[in-house]
């Protein structure tokens, strides 16, 4: 009996071993704060006209960041957890999420575009799972195609082969992206402000091995996201923070186009190694 009760123990856990998904969003939060490069070797930015920003000095508004509570003390107000009722949790209590900066009038340089690279191995459908909560928000709308989501208050996600300039729109009350004459598919979130809390989020989206990047369009304002994950619909998701014991390296070139994970296959040069939630520029000699 004893033995048949250790086979069923065994059948499950490995059952729920294959079953499970790797998050492919799992090094887009990291843990090394307030560090413009750790941010940027993993985040692409692209401006109004979607060309990739690559001149630090026009790239420095955003950082990885940890929620402390009040007994920590600290003088980055960006540190310090929001503590708006309601607020969702992954903005408290010791969690990493993002910081990421739109532009305004008063910061017409901030990134337009910021867009996380993706590998879909087969096409099907995904959960997107995460968080947003957007403060600091400016009083002036931009006057591009983003006003709609600044006024709506909204957060809009998209799903590219390459980063190319939207504008949104509103459809039977849903928030609507275009590349041109093109609709795209967008899925909206709700982002609050500095006295009203965001939203946690969860979308399925069908995606194809063509689509390379997850890009977010947002409010001029500072938007946190948290909790990001993406994995094949109805299937468990790993850790959102893979640690380096169980995270399989994947390398990047510096475009952000995936290489591969065999670094003894790759040519020479300089890559992006990413390990779990950590980053690292490699030289490949």
């Amino acid at each position: 009996m004893k033995k048949f009760l250790l086979s069923l123990l065994t059948l499950a856990a490995t059952t729920s071993i294959v079953g499970a998904q790797e998050n492919l969003l799992a090094g887009a939060i990291g843990t090394t704060v307030d560090n413009k490069e750790a941010f940027y070797n993993v985040w692409q930015v692209y401006d109004k006209d979607g060309n990739q920003i690559t001149d630090d000095n026009k790239r420095m508004y955003s950082c990885f960041v940890k929620a402390y509570d009040s007994e920590y003390p600290n003088t980055d107000y960006e540190h310090k957890q929001i503590t708006l009722p309601d607020c969702p949790e992954a903005f408290c209590n010791g969690n990493y999420y993002i910081i990421i900066k739109f532009p305004d009038k008063s910061y017409d340089s901030a990134p337009h575009y910021y867009s996380y690279p993706i590998n879909i191995k087969e096409e099907g459908d995904y959960l997107l799972k995460g968080a947003a909560q957007c403060f600091s928000k400016s009083k002036t709308e931009p006057s591009d195609g983003h006003r709609l989501l600044h006024i709506a208050g909204r957060m809009a996600i998209t799903f590219d082969d390459k980063v190319t300039p939207k504008t949104f729109s509103a459809e039977n009350g849903k928030v609507v992206g275009s590349v041109g004459s093109n609709k795209v598919p967008t899925y909206e979130s709700k982002v609050g402000s500095d006295e009203n809390p965001g939203e946690e989020f969860s979308h399925t989206v069908h995606l194809t091995p063509g689509q390379k990047y997850m890009t977010i369009q947002a409010p001029a304002c500072l938007l946190a996201l948290g909790n990001l994950s993406l994995a094949k619909d109805g299937e468990v998701s790993v850790s959102e923070f893979l640690t380096d014991d169980d995270a399989e390296p994947e390398f990047f070139d510096l475009q952000g186009r995936r290489a591969g994970t065999d670094a003894s296959l790759l040519e020479k040069g300089i890559y992006i190694k990413k390990t779990g939630a950590k980053t690292e520029k490699v030289a490949i000699r």
